[in-house]
């Protein structure tokens, strides 16, 4: 019964090339590795659903246009590449996804512009970069300044870290300024049907 989670990944290659184009980006073909991992399917379509909001993050967030990627010596066309493995450690088997692109980066110093009305200020000072970051997953919390078809609301990512959750995994984020953003989702590994 177990099906290569391929399945539920591919059809994004269709939703970075609509959001490339209408935002003029030039990307690249989306990169898999591991695509054939196989898993129950049905226990994660909830969870592979919210992953649009990685896909046109990382397009619209992420990527840099054209003209900027070559001046900063980078291919003029971005790069999306997906890796999906499983793993095992003392409670058990697991499920990991990574989308990775290499784009601009999240800058931790919007991050904290962004929270300075929501938390104290000494609060903030004792996050890391590393901590702020991982807020971009907070509900209502967007970066950009003005609303666009695909971002600006604040909504999203925070249903990634949701659906994670309820399958008790975690969701998080890698990023370096200039260099690109990887979204890492670890979940456990349902070894049988459970949503009949």
């Amino acid at each position: 019964l177990k099906e290569p989670v391929e399945l539920l990944l591919r059809h994004y290659q269709d939703v970075v090339i609509q959001v490339a184009q209408k935002l003029n980006k030039k990307v690249m073909p989306v990169q898999f590795f591991g695509a054939d991992t196989r898993v129950y399917l049905e226990n994660y379509k909830d969870l592979f659903s919210t992953f649009v909001h990685i896909f046109r993050n990382a397009v619209d967030h992420g990527l840099e246009p054209s003209e900027e990627r070559e001046m900063m010596g980078k291919d003029p066309a971005g790069k999306i590449q997906v890796t999906a493995a499983a793993f095992h450690d003392a409670n058990g088997r697991w499920l990991r996804i990574k989308v990775q692109d290499d784009g601009g980066g999240i800058d931790p110093g919007r991050i904290r512009s962004k929270l300075s009305g929501k938390y104290p200020d000494d609060r903030l000072a004792q996050m890391t970069d590393g901590d702020i970051i991982q807020h971009i997953f907070d509900s209502g919390l967007s970066t950009k300044d003005q609303i666009g078809e695909f971002s600006g609301r604040g909504i999203g990512l925070n249903a990634v870290l949701v659906e994670a959750q309820k399958l008790g995994g975690r969701a998080w984020v890698e990023s370096q300024v200039g260099q690109g953003t990887t979204f890492i989702i670890e979940v456990p590994d349902l070894s049988r049907v459970v949503s009949l």
